[in-house]
């Protein structure tokens, strides 16, 4: 969590406290307030966290993030509560992400722009993320794995525009990449994405076929 700090308000990143309290009845919730001249953010996991430092951004710093693409890094002043602020999240399932919002513009992303994306989630407090990044790679190579012909399954995955297309059960192959170093550069960005968020407190959920 004070990594995503530093991302974010890197002149002020110095000037926060993060602690550890317990949940409020089983729901996420926390504190925010003043301690030995530093701002405190305290909440039951790092999401938490994420969510009162967004909270406290945006009561005294007017921030109001409605996407990825934002840059807070000039902020250069932490102001200390006067009193102490609480809040419990009264919702345990907080998803986002779908389909057709990742076919605009997700499937063109690298990590430096999930990077922020996935900030901008957990500021949020979204704990289920959509995550199909990796998954044509995943793709290719389990239809390798089980004899089909190497030309035929780079062909048979789309390329990056119709992709999601695709694991919607709608087209197959159209405007194929056919790149093995592309499709583990998909995996690794998409491994990098899953860690990530997994350490922020956001489950990935998968796209998956059901019997």
């Amino acid at each position: 969590m004070l990594d995503l700090i530093k991302r974010n308000t890197p002149r002020i990143a110095d000037q926060f406290i993060l602690k550890t309290i317990g949940d409020d009845n089983g729901y996420d919730n926390y504190e925010i307030y003043a301690e030995d001249k530093k701002v405190v953010l305290a909440g039951n996991s790092p999401l938490s966290q994420a969510m009162a430092y967004y909270d406290y951004l945006g009561r005294f710093h007017g921030v109001v993030i409605t996407n990825g693409d934002y840059d807070i890094s000039t902020i250069s002043s932490a102001p200390l509560p006067e009193e102490k602020i609480t809040r419990t999240v009264k919702k345990k399932i907080r998803a986002m992400t779908s389909y057709e919002s990742f076919s605009l513009s997700g499937n063109f992303r690298g990590f430096d722009r999930w990077e922020k994306e996935i900030d901008f989630m957990a500021m949020h407090g979204i704990n289920r993320a959509f995550q199909p990044v990796g998954f044509d790679g995943v793709l290719f190579k389990t239809l390798t794995e089980i004899g089909m012909p190497e030309n035929f399954c780079l062909e048979f995955s789309s390329g990056p525009a119709f992709l999601i297309n695709q694991l919607t059960g709608n087209i197959a192959g159209t405007n194929s990449v056919n790149s093995k170093e592309y499709l583990e550069r998909k995996i690794t960005v998409g491994k990098l994405i899953s860690d990530r968020e997994r350490s922020l407190g956001i489950e990935p959920i998968f796209p998956a076929a059901i019997p």
